[in-house]
């Protein structure tokens, strides 16, 4: 047979084995929880390293301003601007990152199971957005080319060396990774997204936005992803690219300003 007849056979083969939507979110589901389970197993064998001390204790910054609101008698109060800016030492302080890993690590500080050791629980908020956002892009990977394609993708994204190690630690790059991938997940991929009367596709958009901002509001090179999420819509949606370019910046920008508190007393 020649080659061009067996590989389009092959590729026929390929399509058809597309599991549908919910075959496809099985195989995310399953995905995300074995890399959660593969990162809060190994946690305890990577020691702390240099950016999580300080990430720790903004962490414990944005907990005590929680806390806060359930000790009124606490000064200052959480809403003010000194309060802001000892609850949120981000943003507009120090050198500048944006506060939204803080406040994974925070939430996920205080989810974290008592049986785990003390910085696996400061871990535990990072460790399971990445598994989210694994099992997200693989279930994106899986509509499209079915559940082994997932799974070789998610492998191929957790068991890189360094993105393995950083996929740990309670600090800033991990998050943004996760974001950046829930980004590409959501991201729209064709121009029915553009009809109002389809819910569903118009909510992506918003979808998209939230992933962009909350990557933008990781670290500072978070904004660099904005840059091929324009290039995407505008390759999709063509001339009609205003409209969905404005919905996802603009949610873009609303969601970075929510998370960083900073910017509430001095935007």
């Amino acid at each position: 047979m020649p080659t061009g007849s067996l590989f389009a056979s092959s590729s026929r083969r390929f399509r058809l084995a597309r599991p549908d939507g919910s075959t496809a979110g099985v195989t995310g589901f399953i995905l995300a929880a074995l890399t959660a389970l593969a990162l809060v197993t190994t946690s305890p064998l990577l020691p702390m390293v240099w950016d999580e001390g300080d990430a720790l204790d903004r962490a414990d910054a944005v907990r005590g301003w929680f806390s806060a609101f359930a000790s009124p008698e606490r000064l200052p109060p959480p809403l003010t601007e000194e309060g802001l800016r000892r609850g949120w030492p981000f943003t507009t302080t120090r050198e500048g990152h944006p506060a939204f890993y803080g406040l994974v690590i925070a939430l996920g500080r205080e989810l974290a199971p008592s049986f785990l050791d003390p910085l696996t629980r400061y871990r535990f908020g990072p460790m399971l957005l990445f598994a989210l956002a694994c099992g997200v892009a693989a279930a994106k990977v899986a509509r499209h080319w079915g559940p082994l394609a997932a799974a070789a993708a998610g492998l191929g994204i957790l068991l890189q060396p360094r993105l393995f190690a950083h996929a740990h630690f309670a600090s800033f790059d991990g998050p943004l990774t996760a974001c950046w991938l829930l980004t590409w997940a959501v991201l729209p991929e064709d121009r029915s997204t553009l009809s109002v009367s389809r819910r569903v596709p118009m909510v992506r958009l918003v979808l998209c936005g939230t992933a962009l901002g909350l990557t933008m509001a990781c670290k500072a090179s978070g904004f660099l992803a904005a840059i091929p999420v324009l290039i995407s819509l505008t390759l999709i949606f063509g001339r009609r690219a205003c409209l969905p370019v404005g919905i996802v910046m603009a949610v873009a920008a609303a969601v970075f300003y929510a998370v960083n508190p900073p910017l509430w007393a001095h935007p």
